[in-house]
């Protein structure tokens, strides 16, 4: 959880498609434990992430993940 602190706590180290990528990957993680609203933040802040720096394939397989984190909650993920 450390390496996914809040974005003004990132290590300037560590890339932001790299950050992108690690939220990514939580987010499936999270999917898989049925952690919907979880999952959808950690996507979120993916898309986010790849976005700013204008990565299209990046930003398609993390929309994907949405779609399917979104049909897996029955679309209710990220609702509040």
């Amino acid at each position: 959880d450390a390496a996914l602190a809040l974005q003004s706590a990132y290590d300037p180290q560590i890339d932001p498609l790299t950050m992108g990528e690690l939220h990514y990957l939580r987010a499936q993680a999270l999917r898989r434990l049925q952690q919907y609203d979880a999952a959808y933040g950690e996507v979120e802040q993916a898309i986010q992430l790849a976005g700013a720096l204008k990565h299209e394939a990046a930003v398609g397989r993390y929309m994907d993940e949405k779609e399917l984190i979104l049909f897996h909650s029955g679309g209710k993920a990220g609702v509040h």
